[in-house]
């Protein structure tokens, strides 16, 4: 699952990212991301190089309870970025492991929740 970091790496053509989703498709591994972390990202034809990258990108839509968890690790990590806390209450939820550009935030999430959750820095 991806957080912001990943897409606006995309977005700006960095190799590391697009090896990344690169290797996840050679190997059959599903590139996930969070809508909220698309609408985040998104700016309309300014994002060509991350419309090429979202063919192979699966964008999951919110459902009340991730939303409701999200909401939760905002109050329990003490931090206000709701599209991060949705990150990680999407990832707890279907299994999913993270790749960030922004370790401290979205490890402090992770802490707050209680679970395991592999991290990846991108």
């Amino acid at each position: 699952m991806l957080d912001a970091g990943p897409l606006i790496a995309l977005d700006r053509r960095e190799p590391n990212a697009w090896s990344f989703v690169e290797i996840a498709a050679r190997r059959k591994t599903d590139v996930i991301v969070p809508a909220p972390v698309l609408a985040q990202v998104w700016r309309g034809s300014r994002s060509a190089p991350l419309a090429i990258a979202l063919r192979g990108i699966n964008v999951l839509s919110m459902d009340e309870a991730v939303a409701k968890r999200a909401g939760e690790l905002c109050a329990a990590s003490e931090t206000r970025d709701i599209v991060d806390a949705t990150v990680v209450a999407m990832a707890i939820a279907r299994g999913f492991d993270i790749l960030t550009a922004d370790l401290d935030d979205i490890r402090k999430l992770v802490s707050a929740s209680a679970r395991r959750v592999r991290v990846i820095v991108l």
